[in-house]
């Protein structure tokens, strides 16, 4: 069973599609293997129906120089912009980690909320990456949870200009943007937007994250836009007594109606912010004591972890054949090691969602009315909707973290679906199914030997990641395939290549197939 994507496995200049991450009204996001350096990014590709719309390409490319001239610690970079056979993408970091408003949600969940400290934390992160690109005259538009990623270690990068363009080219927007965090003015027009349009956005998701709920919240697009011009927000204290009035002043400063009378940068912002938690009435708030830290939900709520690509060079005295140690150095392949990723649960990333699906629009905690999220073009209407609270914020399936952390905890429905591709020279075995096969349950077995479960080295085949074997002698050359290889490269003398004659697939003890030798393809279904 392939995926039904037609563009995983296809390679992009120097990167391989691997999955994908999320899908957009203009393009998709897949996780990405750069094949030089041997490091994931996170591959934005216009959605083939738009390639032949120059509107669409325009914004794009529009998007991609935004990026290119932003060099902030708390930034998502851009690695490279290109064209390969028709496809426009942009590779850009990838953050192994989960979208702010997947963090939000798990607190709110369990009824906690963010320690005002990291939420202060935040906050300044944010507020230096919106100043380093207001300097630069990069206003963002779209400033919302979804597009603040955290990383394991809980720090912040603001992500997804979209929506960001230059001054000199605002008169020609209408209203574009995320209705729940968008400022009186930019309800009006994109053209109206300041940096403390950006600011605004930013006093909305502070006061989120003080009491866990919008100040306008809503599934009617036109309905928010309303609150945000005409009504004054719920006071934070009125929801969360513990806010304190010092913080409280804050946040109402920073949504204040007037754009003159808000904060004049994001440095301010946090300064203010930090200030009112150091006064003395601040002292007496009692502690919170989450079950989890922002790191520990960040690990609970990401996508699944991709296999991570380490170099690495077995010493000639570890590589074994059946009958004992070689008593020669044998020939050695790079591989790949994949370090065990620990439980983690699906956003979700990613989503990514999401691993990853903030670069792009998502659902939950607001929808982006227009943008990459959604058809650039697109004006603020009352047809648009907000998915109901509790959706995930990655548009697309992926895998259950379940399987990638713990391969022993598999549902009893789950499906494998392996690829086998041998020549007189080696032996790959793909995984071609949405789950992550638990390899020490996999083996192989031939006349003239095998390959048991525990030989692999590693815990898990993720998707499109392969495991290999091959000849000992010679210079054996790789198949025409894409995948990630994962573990030991496996070597086998010239008496031992079962694989060039008629041999058997194992799972968890049983056969669950059996391949031809020699050149051959083989397609291997595993159920549970």
């Amino acid at each position: 069973m392939r995926h039904d994507d037609s563009l995983l496995s296809r390679q992009l200049d120097e990167y391989v599609l691997v999955r994908q991450l999320g899908q957009g009204g203009m393009a998709r996001i897949y996780l990405g293997l750069d094949r030089r350096l041997q490091r994931y990014a996170a591959i934005k590709v216009i959605d083939k129906p738009l390639r032949a719309e120059q509107e669409y390409v325009q914004r794009f490319e529009q998007e991609a120089q935004t990026i290119a001239q932003l060099e902030h610690p708390h930034i998502v970079r851009l690695y490279r912009y290109g064209e390969v056979g028709g496809l426009m993408y942009m590779a850009m970091q990838y953050i192994a980690g989960s979208d702010l408003a997947a963090v939000l949600r798990s607190y709110r969940e369990d009824g906690e909320y963010i320690p005002l400290e990291e939420a202060a934390r935040i906050i300044r992160e944010i507020g230096q990456a919106l100043d380093y690109a207001h300097a630069r005259g990069v206003i963002h538009r779209d400033v919302t949870p979804g597009n603040i990623m955290l990383d394991e270690q809980g720090r912040a990068y603001l992500a997804d200009f979209g929506l960001a363009f230059y001054s000199e080219l605002d008169d020609s927007l209408d209203v574009f943007g995320t209705p729940q965090y968008m400022a009186p003015e930019q309800v009006l027009s994109s053209a109206n937007v300041v940096p403390q349009s950006d600011l605004y956005a930013l006093g909305v998701i502070l006061y989120q994250m003080v009491t866990g709920e919008q100040p306008f919240a809503g599934e009617d697009p036109m309905v928010v836009a309303r609150r945000q011009q005409t009504e004054a927000p719920r006071r934070p204290q009125a929801i969360r007594p513990a806010a304190g009035e010092a913080v409280e002043a804050v946040i109402l400063k920073a949504m204040a109606k007037d754009p003159a009378e808000r904060y004049a940068s994001g440095t301010a912002m946090a300064d203010a912010l930090d200030a009112a938690l150091a006064a003395p009435s601040a002292q007496a708030l009692p502690p919170t004591d989450p079950k989890l830290t922002i790191p520990g939900r960040v690990t609970m709520v990401r996508r699944p972890d991709p296999p991570q690509p380490k170099a690495v060079v077995r010493p000639p005295s570890q590589v074994d054949t059946p009958d004992g140690p070689a008593s020669t150095p044998r020939r050695r392949r790079r591989a790949l090691f994949v370090a065990g990723t620990g439980l983690v649960l699906l956003l979700l990333c990613g989503g990514l969602a999401a691993a990853l699906a903030n670069l792009i629009g998502r659902d939950g905690e607001g929808s982006p009315v227009a943008g990459l999220a959604a058809t650039p073009t697109l004006a603020l209407t009352s047809t648009s909707t907000t998915p109901a609270s509790g959706s995930t914020a990655s548009p697309t399936p992926t895998p259950s973290a379940t399987n990638t952390a713990t391969p022993t905890v598999q549902p009893a429905t789950a499906r494998f679906s392996l690829e086998l591709i041998s020549s007189e020279d080696s032996l790959f075995i793909i995984n071609r199914s949405e789950e992550t096969l638990p390899l020490p349950k996999l083996g192989l077995e031939g006349e003239r030997g095998g390959v048991d479960g525990e030989e692999w080295e590693v815990s898990s085949l993720h998707p499109l990641a392969c495991v290999t074997v091959w000849k000992e002698e010679g210079q054996p050359s790789d198949p025409d395939i894409t995948c990630v290889e994962v573990g030991w490269a496996l070597t086998r003398s010239s008496n031992e290549r079962f694989w060039k004659e008629r041999f058997s697939v194992i799972y968890d003890g049983k056969v669950v197939g059996q391949c031809r030798g020699g050149k051959s393809t083989c397609e291997i279904t595993i159920r549970e």
